[in-house]
């Protein structure tokens, strides 16, 4: 510390006391003061900005929500200051409901000044109060508690604790009596601790009562580690205390204590069959029998409880509903890891309710974010703004499991499987009763019931954005009856999603499609309504969240530093709102802007392909004539070469340059070209030369090589040649070879062999080999689509013009693999044993076992 400026400091604000009553900001000093007041909660201020709110608090004293950036300033060490600023909180314009809430966080100790917070809270209607009730809960961790009456604490703690929170142990807890206990009803004093103001409240609406207990008591299981040992003593007292007052007000207050009794219970007998149910091997199915038999056997089952029939009882869900008993035929297991149980059960009054238990899953994350929609809601009613939000009910009963309000409804992945669309969906379950409409029935679908679809999907798109909320697919998306969208499963909230680059707002083709040009107005029109609503309200979001920080709920405990300004990004609250409104339609526009036409393209042909059968059947017959085509095409092709060719063909020879049509004599061509990468066989070739089928050569003729048209030669089945046992045989077997595969040995040929004119079999002689005439040598390399130079040796200067379009036979067309099989063979040069020609040929790429061409698998012939 230093002294000097510590001096200073003391002397200064000492001194000021009589004059800064009448001090009035200049107005760089007041825009600066502006400035400071706008900064979100709990946000740092500067040594000259604590000066700055300190020398002018007197001005400040009738801003409302200038008291907490005022008590920051104040150094509660100093005496002479925290008198000033107690003398001045009684002075000080009286403060917002939810802006108190910023005082009983961690950052306030005064007892006065959280007194003073609480007092505002009295203020607020039991409806407002259920809304912060979780947060204030968790705010009890920061009160000063004088815990003198040890032996009542350490004697919960014990009976909590000991049997794992089973219903003994909590009726022993509560069931206790306490001779110095004080009655906190009937405190006079205005300044009560925020536990006193809870448990007066409990005491006057049962269902406060209901809620407070199963907040805090999940807190005491949350706080149970020896490090927390102090929070999970606190919270002990609270219940211990809260139990005892209910039990000694009144009648009424007695009859909610013996409630909350019979809750726990239910909820431990809940537990403890779902186990049982869970440990069974099985389908769904073979679950939900064994869960009904143990419904079924009433006090019989190993629970030895009755859900069959039960004293009616307050739902810890909605404590406003009374069960009696659970309708067996009515219960469902859902497929998930979890195994979410579905119980519908009896009200008092002959109706039905049904909840979703879940038994292995920690509740507390989903159970703040409905908490927080669920106050939006209220915040936009407000504003008369009905956005047909769905806040479905969660509690938390405990670390392990809780309750979840059942929606009858259906998730977009089941409207789509069975419907197509969502549009097809809504005609079904809300069709158009008046058929005079006829605006309505451009649609199809009822005015109110588009209504509250635009309108659900406009509110969960910005609330999902403002929370961060990931994971969204179409699962967790579900749609009712009514038109209305709501989010399910807030696994992932505060900008955490388990996929790279999320959208910013949650939205989806199948969402977007049935939105014309007017209905997509209207979404961004309550989009941009519902944010601007929402900014200014900000700061009540800021203060539960921060109140959150300590309660180790996941995500949040993941950056617990940065949680509080990753939210108020969301609400940019350096902008104004016309460019905040600007702000989000680009978000909006970056999210659905490619989404919205490929969805009404797609939407379009839909209806027109349903609409109008005539044009399918055309695009059917479209396809085959085209298919048709494709087959004519190739049997031209085939047809190239005429008569006169082929007797050409086998008369001419060419002594110097390389023909194409040796090809056909493969391993003597193929090693010829061995170390000349350019020269191979593509796809699109050795596809075309696979049809060729050369008829029996001729005693007095070489192999011709030209295809035959006739439909004798055409062969669905492939037949086996007596060469093709010998296709695979080594090197010492060359002589029983087929004539027309020469050995591997062979030596290349040069530029000066010739074919043998009257031999079955190709023959070098005096180095020239036979080759055809220039015109069906031209015609053979068009029907491969592989033109070759003009003259010259091939060579890797050799250019090449592109193949023609490949022609896809039909499967109905032969393949005759067994004339290229030679191809599987490795071919090895003589001066180099053992060298793999691939290795030459960057297309021909063997497989594992050495056979195949191009990517075509070359198998022996069966």
């Amino acid at each position: 510390e230093n002294i000097v400026e510590s001096k200073h400091l003391k002397l200064s604000r000492s001194a000021r006391k009589a004059l800064d009553k009448d001090l009035k900001p200049t107005i760089e000093q007041r825009d600066k003061l502006m400035q400071i007041l706008a900064y979100p909660p709990g946000q740092y201020l500067s040594d000259d900005e604590q000066d700055l709110v300190w020398k002018y608090r007197f001005f400040l004293s009738q801003h409302n929500k200038a008291l907490a950036k005022f008590l920051q300033c104040v150094h509660w060490d100093k005496e002479e200051e925290v008198k000033q600023a107690l003398d001045l909180l009684q002075q000080w314009v009286t403060m917002d409901t939810e802006d108190a809430l910023e005082l009983l966080g961690p950052a306030y100790h005064h007892p006065k000044v959280r007194s003073y917070a609480v007092s505002r809270l009295r203020q607020a209607p039991d409806e407002d109060l259920l809304l912060y009730l979780l947060q204030l809960v968790q705010a009890l961790r920061y009160e000063r508690y004088d815990l003198n009456n040890t032996s009542m604490v350490d004697s919960v703690t014990e009976e909590l604790t000991s049997s794992n929170g089973t219903y003994e142990s909590f009726a022993n807890a509560i069931g206790q009596s306490d001779s110095t206990y004080s009655d906190p009803t009937k405190s006079s004093s205005l300044e009560v601790d925020l536990s006193t103001f809870l448990i007066q409240r409990a005491c006057e609406k049962p269902v406060v009562a209901n809620y407070l207990f199963w907040y805090a008591y999940v807190e005491c299981e949350n706080n149970s580690s020896s490090k927390d040992k102090a929070i999970s003593d606190i919270y002990q007292a609270f219940v211990k205390r809260l139990s005892m007052t209910l039990k000694t007000v009144n009648e009424q207050t007695q009859q909610v204590r013996l409630s909350i009794e019979a809750q726990k219970k239910f909820v431990d007998k809940l537990v403890e069959l779902t186990n049982i149910v869970k440990r069974v091997q099985g389908s769904a199915k073979i679950k939900e029998d064994k869960l009904r038999s143990l419904l079924l056997a009433g006090d019989d089952s190993p629970v030895k409880f009755n859900f069959l029939n039960f004293d009616p009882i307050p739902l810890p869900l909605d404590p406003e509903v009374k069960i009696r008993r659970i309708i067996p035929d009515k219960i469902k297991i859902f497929k998930s890891a979890k195994l979410p149980f579905l119980f519908v059960c009896e009200t008092i009054d002959g109706g039905e309710y049904p909840f979703i238990f879940k038994n292995g899953d920690d509740l507390r994350q989903d159970q703040l974010i409905l908490q927080i929609i669920m106050l939006m809601d209220r915040i936009l009613r407000k504003e008369n703004i009905d956005l047909k939000l769905t806040p479905y009910k969660v509690l938390s009963t405990s670390l392990k499991y809780g309750f979840v309000q059942f929606i009858d409804s259906q998730p977009l992945r089941k409207v789509l499987e069975r419907n197509r669309t969502i549009r097809q969906y809504l005609q079904t379950k809300a069709p158009i009763t008046n058929s005079d409409d006829t605006t309505q029935n451009e649609i199809g679908i009822p005015h109110d019931v588009m209504d509250a679809y635009v309108k659900s999907c406009a509110g969960y798109c910005v609330v999902t954005y403002l929370l961060g909320v990931g994971d969204r697919h179409l699962d967790n998306l579900l749609l009712r009856d009514s038109g209305q969208l709501f989010h399910i499963d807030f696994g992932f909230i505060m900008g955490r999603d388990p996929k790279p680059l999320p959208q910013a707002m949650r939205v989806s083709k199948d969402m977007m499609e049935m939105l014309d040009d007017k209905r997509f107005l209207d979404f961004l029109r309550h989009c941009f309504t519902a944010f601007i609503i929402l900014r200014k309200h900000a700061n009540v979001f800021a203060n539960l969240f921060s109140l959150m920080l300590d309660a180790n709920i996941p995500d949040i405990a993941l950056e617990r530093d940065k949680t509080v300004k990753k939210l108020l990004d969301k609400f940019r609250l350096d902008l104004d709102d016309e460019k905040a409104i600007s702000y989000l339609k680009d978000l909006i526009d970056s999210s659905i802007g490619a989404i919205v036409p490929q969805a009404k393209a797609l939407s379009s042909s839909k209806v027109q392909l349903e609409d109008n059968a005539k044009d399918i059947l055309e695009l059917q017959r479209i396809l085959t004539d085209l298919e048709q085509q494709k087959i004519e095409q190739y049997n031209l092709l085939r047809r190239a070469l005429t008569e006169e060719d082929r007797r050409k063909h086998s008369q001419q020879t060419v002594t110097k340059e390389p023909s194409w049509t040796s090809l056909y004599s493969p391993n003597l061509q193929m090693a010829q070209y061995a170390h000349h990468p350019q020269h191979y066989l593509s796809a699109q070739q050795s596809h075309r030369l696979l049809a060729y089928k050369p008829p029996p050569p001729q005693p007095s003729q070489p192999p011709s090589f030209i295809p035959t048209t006739t439909s004798t030669n055409i062969s669905t089945k492939r037949s086996r040649s007596p060469s093709s046992s010998h296709i695979y045989s080594s090197p010492s077997n060359k002589s029983s070879r087929s004539s027309l595969v020469p050995s591997m040995h062979t030596r290349p040929l040069s530029p000066n062999s010739t074919y043998s004119s009257s031999s079955s079999q190709p023959v070098v002689r005096n180095g020239a080999p036979s080759f055809p005439s220039p015109q069906s040598q031209s015609a053979f390399s068009a029907y491969l689509g592989y033109i070759p130079p003009s003259s010259g040796a091939p060579g890797p200067s050799a250019s090449y013009p592109s193949p023609i379009p490949r022609v896809r036979p039909s499967s109905q067309m032969p393949n005759y693999l067994n004339q290229l099989q030679f191809l599987a063979q490795p071919i090895v040069d003589p001066k180099q044993q053992g060298a793999n020609i691939y290795s030459h040929h960057p297309m021909l790429r063997p497989s594992k076992n050495g056979s195949i061409m191009n990517g075509y698998p070359l198998q022996p012939q069966q």
